[in-house]
């Protein structure tokens, strides 16, 4: 492993790093030595499920390599997509449009009128319109100059917010009570995921 670009979070015993060379290594060759392992799937579970992005050592891999296995197939999967050109043709149309037709419009008509925005809010109704076109082929409209409210926006941002919150619980016991209790902040997590899913996302097809 190189250790450039690379840093070792001590409290939390893990090791985050952007080298090329160390994501090629763990991705590529060594995929079952960096499971994600049974704390962050749990944590990130009701927002991920089982996937490419969440694999882990839990319950449902019964042999040693088991997630190594899943994590090629699925990446197999998933590769010729994104080396296809139409694919990425697509994703190039879909950023433009979002810049050109709702970005800068958006960004000129504030200015222009004197309103008072927050620039995070517009990028992340940017990303949200971009992520929705390009996974779903569904346009939520999020980035306009109405900022119009979105279900399935805040839904999203609610799953992203309360599963985030579960790494820097005290406790995970604190967090897992309330999932087993319905209660609190993991109640509004089960509602958000069921409007994500059941409201939108079906929806959109």
């Amino acid at each position: 492993m190189f250790p450039s670009e690379t840093i070792h979070v001590y409290f939390i015993n893990n090791i985050i790093t952007t080298n090329p060379r160390n994501v090629e290594y763990i991705l590529l060759k060594k995929f079952y030595n960096y499971k994600k392992g049974k704390v962050y799937y749990a944590i990130l579970d009701d927002l991920l499920g089982d996937g490419i992005f969440n694999d882990g050592d839990h319950v449902f891999f019964k042999k040693k390599n088991d997630d190594d296995h899943v994590w090629k197939f699925q990446r197999n999967l998933v590769r010729p997509e994104f080396t296809n050109p139409f694919t990425l043709d697509r994703a190039f149309q879909v950023m433009t449009e979002e810049v050109e037709k709702r970005l800068i419009p958006v960004f000129y008509s504030f200015t222009h009128d004197g309103r008072v925005f927050y620039v995070h809010d517009l990028m992340r109704r940017f990303s949200f319109d971009v992520m929705c076109r390009f996974s779903f082929g569904w346009d939520p409209y999020a980035l306009q100059a109405a900022l119009p409210h979105s279900d399935f926006g805040e839904a999203f941002d609610t799953t992203v917010r309360i599963s985030a919150e579960r790494a820097s619980s005290v406790s995970p016991l604190i967090w897992k009570i309330k999932r087993y209790f319905n209660i609190g902040s993991q109640k509004k997590l089960k509602e958000a995921t069921k409007i994500k899913i059941n409201k939108n996302i079906f929806n959109a097809f």
